[in-house]
């Protein structure tokens, strides 16, 4: 089973080393939001989230595929996405606010 990690991010943008990965390799993050995609600070905290991985050498595209998802506060939303992301199997997760943090915290803890 490969590694899962947490990082939630409050008030700003969080990166996590990806682990060990061969060049030729693309390392995926899944990033489950609590926010909606068309609230005006989503498009800053992705930016900036990509722009951290970039100080750390991962450019989404060559070397790093990111799964956005956008609860948009929705509960139901939320646990249906951190399911989907969970399914993915991405190499770590970034997520933004508790309420996104608590249904992919549950599913995870329940997969192990």
């Amino acid at each position: 089973m490969k590694r899962r990690a947490f990082i939630t991010l409050i008030g700003g943008a969080a990166a996590w080393p990806l682990g060990a990965h061969s060049e030729k390799q693309m390392a995926r993050v899944g990033v489950l939001m609590d926010v909606a995609e068309n609230n005006p600070a989503s498009k800053g905290w992705g930016d900036a989230f990509q722009a951290q991985l970039g100080v750390a050498g991962w450019q989404k595209g060559p070397n790093v595929e990111i799964i956005y998802r956008w609860g948009a506060s929705d509960a139901e939303r939320l646990a249906r996405y951190a399911e989907e992301l969970v399914r993915s199997a991405p190499d770590v997760f970034m997520v933004h606010g508790t309420p996104a943090l608590i249904p992919l915290r549950k599913i995870t803890t329940h997969h192990r």
